[in-house]
């Protein structure tokens, strides 16, 4: 008899919008509704993917973009909810949640994605976070229960969209008097990443800040190697003055970087059953 193999699919959730917007939901009533709250959304983004299996990501403290560029994210001065750290600890002992370490949640999907896309598994990003469309494939928007597909090309169009544009939710700033439009006219004509950098390179009046900004907004995809995007680049047919600031950028140590990994916890989608 043969016996049909279940299809397996991995939503790749992102914790830290979980815990944030259930905290902030809650703000005015008693933790145990935040945690109902925080178990109904869980619930429903694995079965609205369609999970069998999921791995959750929280940020933990340490960032290398902090360390890189200490201004990252200094602007996030309002105070944080009330219960979002009970949340969070909801989620590590309830869901399984892993919490990051030196890299963000962002990166972690991001590896997972790209890990996946290696095995050949399939694969969901569960977010609204719209920076995670540098990841190419699926992607569910749980607030407003929409997916999308990002085609490799767009997932590389938009990082070089976010150089021009900066993120000022991170206090990261691009080019002066650029914004999604005028990025948008830019970027959206070309089709080889070649003519991306070469045409963001020659817009950055700074050479130094062009290479700190793309570490500060490249999502990681293959390692937790802060310094994959300069590596990335090395793949580019680059302008000589690039070329040189480039070679002198990259630590000889980070070719082989061996930070500590990252452990996914996969949870297949029945052990959750017992998360009310």
């Amino acid at each position: 008899m043969l016996v049909k193999q279940m299809t397996v699919m991995l939503s790749l959730i992102d914790a830290d919008i979980v815990a944030y917007r259930c905290a902030a939901a809650s703000e005015n009533d008693p933790l145990e509704i935040a945690v109902v709250r925080t178990n109904e959304l869980m619930h429903r983004i694995i079965h609205d993917t369609g999970a069998t299996e999921y791995e959750a990501y929280l940020s933990g403290t340490d960032s290398y973009r902090k360390a890189l560029d200490p201004t990252y994210k200094a602007n996030r001065t309002q105070e944080r909810p009330r219960w979002l750290e009970h949340l969070r600890e909801h989620l590590i002992t309830h869901w399984k949640a892993s919490v990051t370490q030196y890299i963000e949640a962002d990166d972690a999907l991001g590896i997972g994605a790209s890990r996946c896309a290696y095995n050949d598994q399939a694969w969901v990003v569960a977010s609204i976070d719209k920076d995670l469309k540098q990841l190419y494939g699926k992607h569910y928007n749980f607030v407003k229960n929409e997916w999308d597909f990002v085609s490799p090309l767009d997932a590389i169009k938009l990082f070089y969209k976010q150089m021009l544009i900066g993120d000022r939710s991170d206090n990261v700033f691009g080019v002066a008097g650029v914004g999604v439009v005028k990025a948008g006219r830019a970027i959206d004509p070309l089709y080889e990443e070649n003519d991306m950098f070469e045409l963001v390179w020659n817009m950055y009046s700074d050479k130094q800040r062009f290479f700190t900004n793309a570490q500060l907004l490249w999502i990681l995809k293959q390692s937790d190697n802060p310094q994959e995007v300069l590596l990335h680049f090395l793949s580019l047919q680059l302008p000589d003055e690039a070329a040189k600031l480039l070679s002198s950028l990259i630590s000889p140590e980070m070719h082989d970087l061996g930070l500590e990994p990252i452990v996914p916890q996969t949870t297949t989608a029945w052990e959750v059953s017992g998360c009310q």
